[in-house]
């Protein structure tokens, strides 16, 4: 039908015979109805409907149908480029196939639907006069729990994403700082990745929020409403029942004063803290974990008095942030986690102990409020400075020894609490217990700070490369409570009215969320920008315009890169589509985009004289001069029996 193109294929008779003028006509010949066009089937094979992507199995079955056992085929595939709006699918063979992401989005959004449902159970039972079982009260708090998990997910996922786009726009703007004249070619990408930021922006303010209200109604089943905040910016640490402050009237110059009791920052802990040659916080450098040079320095201080190196001025100003925000970090310790997670805990402040000759100084201990026993320990973070995400997302492997020795030294039963606070939010982590890290780190400090005669090391210590190892693998064994609204301590003791607690606020909160989770679905969609097709041809090499000589036998969609491994498993999964349909593949073609995978093997090993000669040449290019000289000197050496 290809010469009915154009506008020729314009009719007015669909049906009837008569006299038309060919002069006064647009088409003289006959024109087959739509009826007769779908019923015609030349090839005797149900072609109707559209093609997914992936193996198009009809039309290997047809040529498969229509071949001898003597015929050979050729495999040829390219990339076209498309417009914006379909999703990369690599039908499964790229790290996150799409078909996850649909079914992962779907089952997220079930979720959020059942706890909707179970509040909407609830509040049609308020109505009518009836009471809610507590089972009922139990299963909604279950399923808010699992809510909050799973924006917190989504939090992490959007501020990895923010990074990325942050990072991209440093280093436009670093480019133009070198080159003024690539201002214009990168305004484009700049203001793309800017939009893109404020989309970003807008989905995790609204999921915060959310976050508050999932967190005001877990506090309220918990019964521990009275402790959740009365206002979204700041919180009355004294008003707070589950805050331990130290008195203030206590005399700190008591020698009988127990060290647990003495108040961080004082006199009298800066003295017993100047007395020892190891500390919590210094662990990290005193072992060698920051390096042979921090360890050196560590210890030069401690046994010859040589001052440590000035802190720089963004250095002082981390610090004294971090001191700053401690007062902040109760205030959501105590008004937002522990009333949603654990509402039975008290935090109470704590000062130093002494356990084997290292001065460790938790920043709190969570006690259970009825038996008073040490559950977690408690250690509190405030990042400073950073132009990227500050938050934390994984329990940073330096502060991993500091945790472990205060859960030690509090006999902590859970292991420790670790919260990173930042203005906007605040995550929280579960750190297990390890004693064997707490072993292992003090057999070090004691081989080289408690011997009758110290000696400055001189390499580090062998047992650094596995003490490194396993606190990584302690690190990802740490639990990622969630990511929680931000509040501050206030100075000045103020009354604020709380707002009772409405179901219906919940409802709204889980399907604002349920919205959230839809837009930020799309932000991570990654587009694809190109369609892979694969055809299959015979080896004769003929070719007429009405005689196409190659059939599509799968396609997918790319984006702008992909990796010759994924596009190796591509071409292996078509070619055994053929070859179980009985056809023989004796070729393979495409364009110098995929050359590597004609001159490669799946283990990397070259198939042609010209890449062996390649790799050899990469391999001695990266050969030093002696090392050079020692091959040719090794080639013609006579062996001695």
């Amino acid at each position: 039908m290809r010469f009915m193109g154009g506008p020729k294929n314009e009719t007015h008779f669909l049906c009837g015979n008569q006299q038309l003028s060919p002069a006064d006509s647009k088409i003289n010949f006959a024109c087959p109805s739509e009826k007769v066009l779908l019923n015609y089937n030349p090839v005797h094979c149900d072609l109707s409907g559209g093609l997914d992507h992936g193996i198009i199995d009809r039309m290997i079955t047809l040529v498969a149908n229509n071949t001898n056992e003597s015929l050979s085929y050729v495999i040829m595939f390219d990339g076209k480029k498309i417009k914006r709006g379909t999703d990369i699918d690599l039908i499964g063979f790229e790290s996150e196939p799409l078909v996850e992401k649909k079914l992962k989005f779907e089952a997220e959004k079930n979720a959020v639907d059942e706890v909707v449902q179970r509040a909407q159970s609830i509040i049609k039972c308020l109505e009518s006069d009836c009471d809610v079982e507590l089972e009922t009260r139990n299963e909604l708090n279950t399923g808010i729990h699992k809510c909050f998990h799973l924006y917190s997910n989504t939090l992490l996922e959007l501020k990895q994403l923010k990074k990325s786009k942050e990072l991209a726009v440093h280093k436009y703007k670093d480019k133009i700082k070198k080159d003024p004249k690539l201002a214009k070619a990168f305004e484009f990408a700049i203001d793309s990745c800017r939009t893109f930021l404020y989309q970003i922006d807008n989905c995790v303010s609204g999921l915060l929020s959310v976050q508050w209200e999932l967190c005001k109604s877990g506090s309220y089943l918990n019964g521990a409403f009275d402790l959740f905040a009365k206002n979204k910016n700041e919180v009355v640490l004294t008003k707070q029942s589950n805050v331990k402050l130290f008195d203030e009237s206590i005399d700190e110059q008591s020698e009988d004063l127990p060290t647990h009791t003495v108040k961080q920052r004082t006199d009298k802990w800066f003295d017993a803290r100047s007395k020892m040659k190891v500390t919590g916080s210094s662990i990290y450098t005193a072992i060698g974990l920051d390096g042979l040079k921090r360890l050196h320095g560590h210890f030069d201080n401690v046994f010859s008095n040589v001052p440590n190196q000035p802190f720089s001025e963004q250095q002082e100003n981390a610090m004294r942030h971090g001191t700053e925000s401690e007062k902040h970090e109760i205030a959501t310790l105590s008004s937002i986690v522990l009333p949603f997670l654990f509402p039975n805990l008290i935090y109470f402040e704590e000062g130093y102990y002494v356990e084997n000759n290292v001065m460790v100084s938790p920043d709190g201990c969570l006690r259970d409020a009825a038996s008073m026993t040490a559950v977690y320990a408690f250690e509190g973070k405030a990042p400073f400075g950073s132009i990227w995400c500050r938050q934390h997302y994984k329990v940073p492997e330096r502060y991993m020894t500091q945790t472990i020795f205060e859960q030690k030294v509090l006999s902590a039963e859970n292991g420790t609490l670790y919260l990173c606070w930042t203005p906007e939010s605040t995550t929280v982590f579960r750190v297990p217990v390890n004693r064997s890290l707490h072993s292992k780190c003090m057999d070090i400090i004691d081989s080289i700070y408690m011997k009758s005669v110290p000696k400055r090391p001189t390499r580090i210590p062998k047992e650094i490369k596995s003490l490194r190892q396993e606190i990584k693998e302690h690190v990802e064994h740490c639990e990622f409570l969630g990511e929680f609204p931000s509040v501050k301590a206030c100075e000045i003791n103020r009354d604020y009215l709380a707002e009772p607690f409405s179901y219906h606020d919940l409802m709204r909160a889980l399907m604002k969320g349920k919205q959230l989770m839809k837009e930020v679905y799309n932000l991570k969609r990654h587009f694809a920008s190109q369609v892979v097709v694969y055809l299959l041809a015979d080896l004769d090499r003929l070719w007429k315009p009405e005689l196409p000589h190659a059939v599509p036998i799968m396609y997918c969609y790319r984006g702008p890169s992909m990796t010759m491994e994924i596009a190796r498993n591509l071409l292996e999964h078509v070619v055994k589509a053929c070859t179980n349909k009985g056809l023989h593949i004796a070729a393979v073609s495409s364009d110098g985009e995929f050359v590597q995978l004609m001159v490669k093997d799946k283990k990397g090993q070259p198939l042609t004289l010209h890449q062996l000669s390649k790799n050899v040449w990469n391999d001695v290019s990266k050969m030093k001069k002696q090392e050079l000289i020692n091959r040719l000197k090794a080639l013609n050496k006579t062996h001695t029996f």
